[in-house]
């Protein structure tokens, strides 16, 4: 096995170290990844923002259902309750909390 160095700015590094956090990979493994020349580097961010979409998107459909004069409150708030614990669950786990 060889070893590269590389002279980089303080801002080339800082880009590179978050790059490579966003995919969960060390800086080779990242290095690696770039020079294989793959173009598709998609981080979970990415890959399950669609997910996260579609659950906001259906979360009003879900609301209205819950709200329905034939459940009773204890139902109502377990609808809810669970449709905001997958919420959470997908923003923690695939969007670091933030979005």
């Amino acid at each position: 096995m060889s070893r590269v160095f590389l002279s980089m700015t303080d801002e080339e590094v800082c880009a590179l170290d978050a790059a490579r956090e966003k995919v969960g990979m060390t800086k080779s493994q990242y290095v690696r990844y770039l020079m294989s020349s793959k173009k598709d580097i998609r981080p979970p961010t990415i890959r399950y923002r669609e997910l996260i979409h579609k659950l906001d998107a259906i979360e009003k459909d879900l609301k209205v259902i819950a709200m329905k004069e034939s459940l009773t409150d204890t139902e109502r708030i377990c609808i809810m309750t669970k449709l905001e614990d997958i919420k959470n669950l997908l923003h923690g786990k695939f969007m670091g909390g933030k979005e």
